[in-house]
């Protein structure tokens, strides 16, 4: 998720939202924000989540990454 322009105090309510939204979840292995400064426009922040989920049946996973 994408949080644009923002206040750098407002860091510590980014992460109580995505681990609150997220980390309940038994699929999810793993809640990150990063943050980025910018003089002009405020701070930006980039929800991650990593979640593990079995592949489905019928992934073809040895046509999509054989190299020709």
């Amino acid at each position: 998720m994408r949080f644009q322009s923002l206040r750098t105090a407002d860091a510590g309510a980014v992460v109580a939202a995505m681990r609150s939204g997220f980390e309940t979840r038994p699929e999810v292995r793993e809640v990150r924000v990063l943050a980025h400064a910018t003089e002009r426009e405020g701070t930006n922040f980039l929800g991650l989540v990593a979640s593990r989920v079995p592949p489905p049946a019928h992934l073809d996973l040895i046509g999509a990454y054989t190299p020709f």
